[in-house]
């Protein structure tokens, strides 16, 4: 009768132990990796040019052709870069930039009592 029963190898490790002994290592690395991406899975923003489009497009769509809009961002390379691509994709579409300002609140704040006054002159 041989000594070894259905399922067992020589050493008396089952299939099934011998394949975790194996393979064990990768599953906990397939595991992890899972467990990495479920934790640091979160929503991806635009930025640039393409959030700028993206946002010109909702203006667009909301206020219409022949609408005025100032658009103001921060004076960084990539809100330079939202600023003309909003700016470009409005006017395509029939929005009117009255002014485009890249800086601090005190900048935004100027630009806006400016694009007033001259809308007030205009009225009288």
């Amino acid at each position: 009768m041989s000594d070894h029963t259905a399922g067992n190898d020589q050493s008396g490790q089952t299939l099934l132990g011998r394949f975790v002994t194996d393979y064990g290592m990768v599953f906990v690395l397939l595991l992890l990796g899972v467990l990495f991406s479920m934790l640091t899975f979160t929503e991806q923003h635009p930025t640039g040019a393409d959030a700028g489009v993206a946002v010109a497009r909702v203006v667009a769509n909301e206020l219409g052709a022949g609408a005025s809009v100032l658009i103001v961002t921060r004076d960084t390379a990539g809100d330079s870069a939202f600023n003309e691509a909003a700016a470009e994709h409005l006017e395509d579409h029939g929005v009117a930039v009255v002014a485009r300002v890249q800086g601090s609140p005190a900048d935004a704040r100027a630009a806006i009592e400016a694009a007033i006054a001259a809308y007030q002159r205009g009225q009288a």
